[in-house]
């Protein structure tokens, strides 16, 4: 199984950016220790040595998906398999690559890409809370949980990381064999955000109120407005309304 395991490390992807030509395309790398985790929107990435799953898928082209900014879908969709295959239910996808238990987070993504020596080469970090306690999580803004809060039990790093590379594969695969719509159709189905109403809140921090009317292939987010119109947005954070 190509996975290459780390004691500590900056970051998972920027190892992987950095080494990219001395890895082999479809390789997982994992850490235990992250001591420059970053997540979306230039956020730091709380990561506690020996606690969670830190790591990077790393692709490189000719990619299976078309439009490479949906390949974080099969990540999502990865980790959600593994998630529920340890015992866990009630999970759903946040855009744009979230993983909830309920109203809580307890995985998130960053994928980066870079082009190297012609050939494109694309980073999908993953972060995922398995061992946290309540009490180690009170250093997270968000509301959050963890594996071990959800079965009371504590998670082998190597066994998860076993089950998640299998699932990564199988769901590039997919997309592979049966095309990217197949990948999305799934990702939507598991997107509980459909015909929702919520606030977007931009990069710049502008507010946006509107209701999800689509979640399109290339990883985008439809609003429509109340006066009728309609936008696509690639990035932000999103809060459904209660």
């Amino acid at each position: 199984m190509p996975v290459h395991l780390l004691e500590t490390v900056d970051s998972t992807n920027a190892f992987c950016l950095r080494e990219a030509d001395n890895l082999e395309n479809e390789i997982l790398v994992v850490s235990k220790e992250q001591t420059e985790g970053r997540g979306r929107l230039g956020r730091d990435w709380y990561s506690p040595a020996g606690l969670n799953f830190y790591g990077t898928f790393l692709l490189k082209s000719p990619f299976a998906m078309d439009d490479i900014t949906a390949l974080p879908q099969i990540a999502t969709l990865a980790i959600n398999d593994t998630v529920c295959a340890f015992g866990i239910n009630k999970t759903w996808i946040k855009w744009p690559n979230d993983l909830y238990v309920k109203d809580k987070k307890i995985a998130g993504i960053l994928a980066e890409s870079e082009v190297k020596d012609g050939r494109e080469v694309v980073a999908i970090g993953m972060g995922i809370n398995l061992n946290m306690t309540t009490e180690d999580m009170e250093n997270i803004d968000n509301p959050a949980t963890s594996m071990l809060v959800e079965l009371n039990r504590n998670i082998l790093l190597e066994d998860f990381t076993e089950t998640l590379y299998k699932l990564l594969i199988y769901w590039y695969r997919q997309a592979q064999d049966d095309g990217q719509d197949s990948v999305h159709q799934a990702w939507v189905r598991k997107c509980d955000m459909m015909n929702k109403k919520v606030t977007l809140i931009q990069d710049d921090k502008t507010e946006l109120a509107g209701k999800v009317i689509a979640f399109h292939r290339d990883g985008s987010l439809e609003l429509e407005f109340p006066d009728g119109s309609s936008k696509c947005y690639f990035s932000g954070n999103v809060s459904v309304k209660k």
